[in-house]
């Protein structure tokens, strides 16, 4: 329960009158001085009721909480919270919508805001505002950049404005020099920086906090004297005269170079200097989107976890294996790489380049969104950027004063509210729900021109059982196999494994998703020895890595000693110890069976499907083999599906049966049901 004493009261009051004071400051930037032109006089005139009234609105509503949010929850929280658990697609005819329609939705209404953000600069139809809009996507995309390195890693970095130079005369140079478009250097741009940003991070990553700050400032403040005294920069004055971008060889200008063509002429329309500024509109917001896209999926992969695991505790860090060094390293160089992407289309944008485009101030500007966006918050950051490039706008009057205010906001935030104004969320993980089912079939069919094989199956295998097909030759049963496991795709049909749609997926896809499968005629790898045909099993969890390989890394050695060492475990469980280095094709017939199962077995499945596993096998490898199903299911789990003849070993170690002829289901139930199913015996087992 809240404080809703005096004293409590006191402190909100106290709180709200900080918050307002930091807006006043705010609105009255932005909105509180109106420049007017009198003949050749500039004049200053305030507008103190915008401002007046926004300080008003945010020192109550930051009050609102405590003053009149407390006593209502503290009378109605029970009904509260059930508002809260209410969702967009908890109640009425939404919360009916399945899940797969919700991903639809969702899909929809992305592309609703892509359709939104394409129309923007035709609807605002004036080159100030597209302007406008290319410069507030620019900072955008530099404070996601730097947000990587300072947001998730936790570091400082107060010369990340070097790394968006290094960029933008990386293109200068490459096509001044040597003629090389504006979208080849694109990527160019992107790696200079990364590599530069690899060159400093090795001798400095080891420093903290401020250390780590001083020597960012520093190197971004020798980069602009390097930039002005190197001859292939062109020192003071930069270098001029760089191509703008082109749309496969069309030109946005009003006379093309030699051979080259313009956009207008080539359309047959009128020019228009507003079509080049759509064009830039365009591809920063591509460049934009793709970084976002980029970015988000670097905060769900380990890398990402490993950098915020990092901010909060290193020495935690250190007892997970984790190094922080190449952790640190890993932000800093995908950091400057999006600095360099920036920089890049800003060469291009601008047509020219000069060390006066990155001085230090630009590092704050970029620091101030990110701080004041919220570190680690996307929307944060595009929010923070949008009111940060129209307060730039505003305040051209006050000058070099401008970095002194946004130098003073940034203080502030970090005292204030340390987690920026909408804080990052963590993402949220549910437990995904398992189905007691680990296999579903429903109604499959598949016909070899009139030749229908099945017919309409449906069959359903829980989790951790010993499922048997049973049925005359030509019945359907490896024809059932073969749908399930992606050998053949049914004309009709579902089929589900572990939660997941699997019709028509691809054979080693499948595999991959841990059903794997023994084959009616026995298919190993003949030439090569029993262990090897055991570790290919593994490839594809295997360090594959050609350098790696090549060198004999400590890493390759420790990843192939441990395949090893699996094959030999699963060699003992099979009785092959002692032939692991025999060809596999000289092996017993009763031999071959085995080492195809423990073959299976380095997979790591979660269902093994067995075809004719007792084929050719005498009574002793018979019984092993009965044995030995049971035993992977009982110690590891499995889920078995079986294709057998030998109704001994089908009726000791099954847990349910199904009986196909014909490509049809006659039977279906516990082995004592089918032993007794008058259909079963006359189709299939038998009259005694």
């Amino acid at each position: 329960m809240e404080d809703i004493s005096v004293k409590g009261i006191g402190k909100r009051i106290a709180d709200a009158a900080v918050a307002a004071l930091l807006a006043f400051i705010l609105l009255f930037i932005s909105l509180g001085i109106k420049i007017d032109m009198s003949g050749v006089e500039t004049l200053l005139n305030a507008r103190l009721v915008p401002v007046l009234l926004g300080t008003a609105a945010v020192f109550f509503l930051r009050l609102f909480p405590w003053l009149i949010w407390t006593p209502i929850k503290n009378r109605f929280g029970n009904q509260l919270n059930d508002l809260k658990n209410i969702s967009l697609f908890s109640t009425g005819v939404l919360g009916q919508i399945p899940e797969y329609n919700r991903r639809i939705i969702s899909i929809v209404l992305k592309l609703l805001l892509l359709v939104s953000l394409l129309i923007v600069p035709f609807a605002l139809g004036s080159k100030q505002y597209t302007s406008m809009f290319i410069n507030i996507y620019m900072y955008i995309l530099l404070a996601l950049g730097l947000n990587i390195i300072v947001g998730y890693a936790g570091l400082l970095n107060i010369g990340y404005i070097a790394f968006f130079a290094i960029g933008a005369y990386t293109y200068a140079i490459l096509n001044s020099n040597y003629n090389i478009s504006f979208w080849f250097s694109l990527p160019l741009s992107a790696i200079a920086a990364a590599i530069a940003g690899l060159l400093l991070g090795i001798p400095v990553l080891r420093l903290r906090g401020d250390y780590l700050a001083i020597v960012t400032l520093g190197f971004g403040q020798v980069l602009v004297l390097l930039l002005k005294n190197l001859r292939i920069t062109g020192g003071v004055d930069g270098i001029l005269g760089i191509d703008k971008p082109t749309l496969f060889g069309l030109e946005f200008t009003r006379r093309a170079k030699q051979g080259g063509t313009p956009f207008h002429e080539y359309f047959g329309i009128e020019y228009q200097s507003i079509y080049k500024d759509y064009f830039y509109y365009f591809i920063i917001l591509a460049m934009l989107l793709l970084s976002i896209f980029i970015i988000s999926r670097l905060k769900k992969i380990p890398i990402g976890r490993s950098w915020e695991a990092l901010r909060e505790n290193e020495i935690a860090c250190k007892s997970l294996g984790i190094n922080p060094v190449m952790a640190k390293l890993s932000a800093f160089v995908i950091s400057s790489a999006f600095a360099g992407f920036a920089g890049c289309f800003f060469a291009a944008m601008q047509g020219s380049v000069s060390p006066e485009s990155f001085v230090f101030t630009e590092s704050v500007y970029v620091l101030s969104i990110v701080v004041l966006g919220g570190m680690g918050s996307t929307v944060g950051i595009i929010l923070a950027a949008i009111f940060f490039v129209i307060l730039k706008d505003y305040t051209l009057f006050f000058g070099d004063y401008r970095i002194v205010i946004f130098s003073v906001l940034l203080v502030w935030m970090m005292l204030w509210r340390p987690k920026g104004l909408f804080p990052a969320g963590r993402r949220k993980i549910s437990r995904r729900t398992i189905s007691d089912f680990a296999l579903g079939v429903d109604e499959i069919y598949l016909s070899f021109g009139g030749l229908v094989a099945v017919d309409k199956v449906s069959f359903q295998v829980e989790r951790g059982q010993i499922f048997s097909i049973i049925g005359p030759n030509g019945a359907g049963k490896t024809t059932v196999f073969n749908c399930i496991s992606g050998f053949y795709k049914p004309d009709n049909g579902n089929i589900t494994f572990d939660g997941r749609a699997i019709e028509g997926k691809n054979s080693h896809s499948i595999a991959r998703f841990g059903l794997v499968r023994t084959f009616q005629n026995i298919r190993l790898f003949e030439g090569m020895t029993v262990i090897e045909n055991l570790m290919i099993a593994r490839n594809n969890t295997a360090d594959k890595r050609l350098f790696s390989g090549i060198t004999m890394s400590q890493e390759f050695l420790d990843s192939e000693t441990s395949i090893e060492d699996e094959a030999f475990f699963w060699l003992d469980q099979f009785g092959l110890n002692g032939l692991e280095n025999q060809a596999a094709g000289s092996l017993s017939y009763g031999q071959q069976r085995m080492l195809e199962i423990a073959r299976c077995m380095m997979t790591h499945p979660k269902m093994l499907l067995l075809d004719e596993p007792a084929a050719g096998l005498n009574p002793v490898e018979t019984e092993n083999l009965d044995r030995m199903i049971v035993r992977l299911r009982d110690e590891f789990s499995l889920t078995i599906l079986l294709i057998e003849h030998d109704m001994k070993l089908v009726m000791n170690i099954s847990d349910h049966i199904m009986v196909l002829d014909q490509g049809r289901v006659i039977a279906s139930g516990r082995p004592e049901q089918i032993q007794n199913n008058q259909a079963v015996i006359k189709a299939y087992l038998g009259e005694e």
